[in-house]
């Protein structure tokens, strides 16, 4: 490392649930961290998160935005599952003769023929 480089640099709270109880720090960032451990980020010597917050960007001023979206979109959505409703019973028709076939597996706990039972009826 050289004096006078530019830095990107994450620091996280490694008191949060993510890391509780802290194992291989490894994998709590690989399976675990969702991001709410973040405190600071530092991207090319700007630091560009602040004890959580985006600095660049008003995050409230944008969510605020995009739930004025909402109406429009919801509506759009209720109209493609209102013609999408038509494909129901088609697919619960796959899905029943599926269901109905045998994997010779069982990963289920219980006796073969409770489950079998329920999954066909």
């Amino acid at each position: 490392m050289e004096t006078g480089r530019k830095a990107d640099l994450v620091l996280l709270d490694m008191r949060t649930v993510n890391f509780t109880p802290l194992n291989d720090v490894r994998n709590h960032l690989v399976y675990c961290e969702n991001g709410a451990s973040v405190e600071k980020v530092m991207v090319n010597g700007q630091i560009v998160v602040d004890d959580g917050r985006c600095t660049l960007v008003d995050e409230d001023a944008l969510l605020a935005e995009i739930r004025g979206f909402a109406p429009d979109l919801l509506a759009r959505h209720a109209e493609v599952e209102r013609l999408n409703a038509a494909f129901t019973p088609h697919f619960e028709a796959i899905y029943r003769r599926c269901n109905g076939q045998s994997l010779g597996i069982n990963r289920y706990a219980g006796h073969e023929s409770d489950w079998l039972t329920t999954a066909t009826s």
